[in-house]
């Protein structure tokens, strides 16, 4: 598995244009970095200069790096692209109104032991999401493209193993919540999401064209979607039967467009990326539930921003610049300072950042920040007890979700000759539960 890794710096000296309109609709002084109202009727806020190699088509995986697509997700996004125009006449894209989601982002407690949850051999552990009374995840190859993919279930309280689904896409992320799972599935060159009940009925699709891994935060999922040149990101309340569109707007404007390659959820609204394709500026964008639009930040010469999910908003990596928070309720971004530019975070929970620290082959996962002790949330010596201490195997982590005090990740252990000659001999999917603390 290959993939592309920047590195950033932690200076910071570029200062920004600020906009006159914050999360509440109201107007705001001059800030330090540019914060802007991404309205549907600024076209030129939006714009991209055309895709001219259509094979540099990415998505979004944890640690900052990007691999190619999945072919349905990368001929989704090239066939939106096509001639990068928009006509004047048509109308703009229409967003929801605010909406009371705030009670729905609340995690209810799930329980389980912390520690190794199983392990699988010979397949890659991708997706994992849990309820109450759940556990899922999603499963399929490492490098052997001849590996199926299946959805998986089983009760917390213990139980057999059921199959939900097969032929899903477990690079599009699962969710859990108490009447339904939630995940991606690929027809032709279209990724749609789909939502099935925990015993296997009732299963149906809620959205197509999907183009970023979905998010979930409690009861509510998030994700991005584009059809007909429009993208649109939006949130649902499934068990409620609610859906609320935070966001719309042209893919493409005057030959210039954006992707999406990244969409999370906080407590208190939802926040994505739209990462440049061209010189201009890419844009981390959040609209609170009780917000009447979208506001976003522009990143000067980051075609690539690295999105990670947040309890209080956004997180991300600035190219150049290190990381920043922008938490509801603020109206600028602000420099982390607790976490250094080279460090590789994978979320940003109540005040500490998720790290994967140590070996650079052989990674745990690290809390730290907030003013307390780091806290080692998965040892890389469990993971290591797995494998034989002389064997050359690196330490793949790839699944993240949050259920109540526990912390759910996926790893693949990557025999080093495995990767090199595309096969799955030797791999072990893990899945573990570590304590937040």
């Amino acid at each position: 598995m290959s993939c592309l890794i920047r590195s950033s710096h932690a200076t910071c000296r570029t200062r920004a244009r600020a906009s006159d309109v914050n999360d509440h609709g109201h107007r705001v002084k001059d800030m330090t970095l540019h914060a802007d109202t991404d309205r549907t009727v600024r076209p030129e806020d939006l714009a991209e200069d055309d895709i001219r190699n259509l094979r540099l088509t990415f998505r979004l995986i944890r640690r900052g790096t990007y691999l190619l697509a999945s072919a349905a997700v990368a001929a989704t996004l090239l066939a939106a692209c096509d001639g990068g125009t928009s006509k004047r006449s048509a109308p703009p894209p229409r967003i929801s109104p605010p909406m009371s989601l705030g009670g729905a982002a609340r995690s209810a407690p799930a329980r389980m032991r912390a520690g190794i949850l199983f392990v699988s051999r010979g397949i890659a552990v991708d997706g994992i999401a849990a309820d109450p009374h759940h556990l899922v995840w999603e499963t399929g190859p490492f490098e052997d493209e001849s590996t199926p993919t299946v959805l998986h279930q089983r009760p917390l309280a213990g139980g057999p193993t059921r199959t939900l689904a097969t032929a899903v896409v477990p690079n599009l992320g699962v969710a859990s919540t108490s009447s339904w799972v939630v995940y991606a599935v690929a027809r032709g060159t279209t990724s749609s999401l789909m939502a099935v009940h925990h015993d296997g009925s009732g299963a149906h699709r809620i959205a197509t064209g999907l183009v970023a891994p979905l998010a979930q935060r409690g009861a509510l999922v998030a994700w991005a979607e584009e059809r007909a040149g429009t993208q649109r990101v939006v949130v649902g309340d499934l068990d409620a039967n609610r859906t609320w569109v935070a966001a719309a707007m042209p893919r493409c404007v005057r030959g210039r467009c954006y992707r999406i390659d990244a969409v999370t959820l906080s407590d208190s609204g939802v926040v994505f990326d739209r990462g440049a394709i061209g010189p201009q500026p890419s844009l981390v964008v959040r609209r609170a539930f009780t917000a009447a639009q979208p506001v976003s930040v522009r990143l000067d010469g980051d075609p690539q921003p690295y999105l990670v999910g947040s309890s209080s908003g956004a997180a991300y990596r600035w190219a150049g610049h290190g990381w920043y928070l922008w938490d509801f309720g603020q109206t600028a971004p602000r420099p982390a300072t607790d976490i250094a530019a080279t460090e590789t975070a994978i979320a940003y929970e109540r005040g500490r950042w998720l790290l994967l620290a140590g070996d650079r082959c052989r990674p745990g996962l690290v809390a730290q920040g907030g003013g307390r002790p780091p806290h080692t949330v998965v040892p890389a010596a469990t993971l290591d007890g797995l494998v034989d201490h002389e064997s050359d195997v690196c330490f793949e982590q790839d699944g993240l979700a949050l259920a109540g005090t526990r912390i759910l990740t996926t790893w693949a252990l990557v025999p080093r000759h495995t990767a090199a000659e595309h096969s799955d001999e030797g791999l072990l999917g893990v899945a573990l539960s570590g304590a937040a603390r």
